[in-house]
């Protein structure tokens, strides 16, 4: 865990830098409003795969996760756009671009990590039962 909080702060220390120099200050605070958009939402994420366990409920899931993953980001750029700064949008999209996918990776990492490995029925002629787990 500590692993992948060093691996997000640092995502946030390497694009704000790059940002620094290619936009000043505003481009450290677009990035910083697209990093903490995506941690809003893997964090929203995590809880539900805390939440949701089993593998009845993977379905689920992976909707809830989907859905928060990518509705916080597209909220922030809508304030954006309303706010009447299309080209603040845009920057910020791209950092959103960038942001996303090392997030994503991030929670994949930890989601795996935590689950236990399932035993699948049948590989080693063995049964599947609910016991088992």
């Amino acid at each position: 865990m500590a692993v992948s909080v060093a691996y997000v702060v640092s995502l946030l220390v390497i694009v704000s830098t790059v940002a620094w120099l290619a936009q000043g200050w505003h481009g450290v605070w677009l990035a910083s409003c697209a990093w903490g958009a995506c941690v809003v939402g893997v964090a929203i994420a995590l809880v539900a795969a805390m939440m949701l366990r089993g593998p009845q409920q993977a379905l689920a899931y992976i909707v809830i996760g989907m859905f928060t993953r990518m509705a916080v980001p597209l909220a922030l750029c809508l304030v954006y756009i309303s706010r009447g700064d299309r080209a603040g949008a845009f920057q910020l999209g791209v950092y959103l671009l960038v942001f996303y996918p090392l997030m994503l990776l991030a929670e994949t990492i930890l989601i795996v990590g935590r689950r236990p490995s399932v035993r699948v029925a049948g590989v080693r002629g063995e049964q599947w039962d609910e016991a088992s787990r």
